[in-house]
């Protein structure tokens, strides 16, 4: 045979060894960094238990199909529930098929370029689910879910939800526009970037009542830190939402920007955390309201006592127990990390609860924490409250309070003209004491706590009984009784009642 014809070929043939040998290896790293998740799926989900693993393995694909089984209290729970209403039924559990196309070139899997592997993932649902599910809902068409790996070990999912039309067995019509989701991961699924964004979905009843919601998305990025904990921000947003009874139109109902957003943040060994729900408007009933906001914080909470916390929470979720087992277990886990944690003086504060009405905003601000917190407290409750230290701020209009007060007393019988009366002698009461101030139309109060000393309005109000429970009342302030305030043991019918 020809030189210049054997060369080529012995050229051609290592290649094609070398590349055979190269995509084996590359299906066996990613088989092995889905052992890793495997792995990372007990630790963190240790009810969700892999009961059923199958797996081939060619040069150039392989495929692994997987039983997941709802174990653990998650489990024992769900039995119980479905127990309740007169259903027996067995462990729940959903199969997944994945098919594995090795790189280092992959060109299957709707993916075509360099890549370690790419992962698509299918839900095995068994005739009967299917067919139940398509008495409901119709032929629903299937989702796509691919992972690719790429060469370093990092990974993309995404997720495609087509979009589907369906007509209910209750005479209700289903529109929903689909949905498009990705996360993207290292090797050692240590931090998850997500996106998730789907157009909405309407309802629409049999009497032409409607539910419509409009686009919908959402935004995580977060790492893991003290082991355990998932740290960073996320946001969920719907842009509208909307209810319609052409039966019932003065109760049609608008919402505009419905948000949600999550934060923690690594602070040297500690962590601060918020959570922040808002309503741009609501229109109902003839009415405008909001914006509306209720956003709080837990701060300086100590990262690795608090991982230690979740972790041993965690954990009881993979066992099946009795409801007063876990009980206890949850006391003693709290008994044991959340000392610990009060110990690092933690904070709360309620940023804010707020709601603007068409006859003002009403808003609401606390905080709270304990200084110098001791184990010895939990048998002395009383005693925290010489080491509690707290805030609280409202501001009212006035016209609300005044209805809703009238709203009660005619509910006692109380004719308007006495109700007025009384109502008005009560807030001018309250307001000479210094319990409420004015500030235009609106009625504030702000309130404080610190040392077993309260203070409303700037001015000290003794408590002599709250005194003896931390074992001596405070000494009065300077002056005697405060401005306003009633000498002990002296009534006032201006009191509020």
């Amino acid at each position: 045979m020809s030189k210049k014809i054997v060369i080529p070929v012995a050229i051609v043939a290592v290649l094609g060894v070398g590349y055979t040998g190269t995509s084996w290896w590359f299906g066996k790293q990613a088989r092995t960094q889905h052992q890793h998740f495997v792995e990372r799926l007990n630790k963190v989900a240790p009810y969700l238990k892999v009961t059923e693993l199958e797996s081939s393995s060619g040069v150039f694909s392989s495929s692994r199909t997987i039983k997941y089984t709802v174990a653990g209290s998650v489990g024992c729970d769900l039995a119980e529930s479905m127990q309740r209403v007169g259903k027996d039924m067995g462990p729940l559990e959903f199969t997944v098929k994945e098919t594995i196309h090795h790189g280092p070139f992959t060109f299957g899997g709707g993916h075509t370029g360099f890549a370690r592997a790419v992962v698509n993932t299918e839900l095995v649902l068994s005739a009967d689910t299917r067919k139940k599910l398509e008495e409901v809902f119709g032929k629903v068409p299937p989702a796509s879910l691919r992972t690719v790996v790429s060469m370093g070990g990092d990974s993309e999912l995404t997720l495609d939800v087509p979009e589907l039309t369906s007509s209910l067995n209750d005479g209700s019509k289903l529109q929903w526009t689909g949905l498009t989701a990705s996360v993207s991961y290292p090797a050692d699924y240590s931090s998850y970037v997500t996106k998730m964004s789907s157009n909405g979905l309407t309802i629409t009843g049999a009497s032409g009542e409607q539910v419509q919601i409009g686009k919908i998305s959402m935004d995580s990025n977060s790492k893991t830190e003290f082991d355990v904990l998932s740290v960073g921000d996320a946001s969920f947003n719907i842009d509208s939402m909307s209810f319609k009874n052409a039966a019932l139109p003065m109760l049609n109902t608008e919402v505009s920007k419905i948000s949600y957003t999550a934060t923690s943040k690594k602070n040297g060994d500690f962590l601060d955390m918020s959570l922040k729900l808002g309503v741009d408007k609501v229109n109902t009933m003839g009415k405008s309201y909001g914006p509306a906001h209720y956003d709080v914080s837990l701060n300086h909470l100590h990262g690795s006592t608090l991982g230690k916390l979740v972790q041993e929470v965690n954990s009881m979720s993979g066992q099946c127990s009795d409801q007063a087992t876990r009980q206890m277990q949850l006391m003693s886990a709290l008994g044991k990390h959340g000392i610990a944690l009060m110990q690092q003086t933690p904070e709360f504060i309620l940023d804010r609860i707020s709601l603007n009405m068409p006859e003002g905003e009403a808003v609401i601000k606390a905080n709270a924490k304990i200084n110098n917190f001791a184990a010895s407290d939990v048998q002395q409750p009383a005693g925290l409250l010489q080491k509690l230290e707290a805030g609280l701020d409202i501001n009212f209009p006035e016209a609300i309070a005044k209805m809703l007060a009238a709203q009660m007393m005619a509910k006692e019988g109380m004719d308007p003209a006495t109700a007025e009366a009384m109502l008005t002698q009560q807030l001018e009461g309250a307001l000479a004491q210094g319990l409420l101030a004015r500030n235009g139309k609106q009625l504030v109060t702000k309130l404080s706590w610190k040392a077993g000393k309260l203070q409303i309005n700037g001015k000290e109000f003794p408590l002599p009984m709250l005194g003896a429970l931390m074992g001596g009342a405070p000494a009065a302030p300077e002056g005697g009784t405060p401005e306003g305030a009633m000498p002990e043991g002296e009534a006032s019918d201006a009191m509020p009642q």
